[in-house]
């Protein structure tokens, strides 16, 4: 029972951190693109 518990929170964070990182890819393609733009 506590084994499973400790592998789903650590899939829970893996996603978690991966989804963050996503959005921090998008967030930048976003700024880089604008910056472009403004020049």
């Amino acid at each position: 029972m506590n084994q499973s518990l400790h592998i789903f929170a650590f899939y829970c964070t893996s996603a978690a951190l991966d989804a963050t990182k996503t959005i921090w890819r998008e967030i930048a393609a976003d700024e880089t693109k604008a910056s472009f733009q403004n020049k």
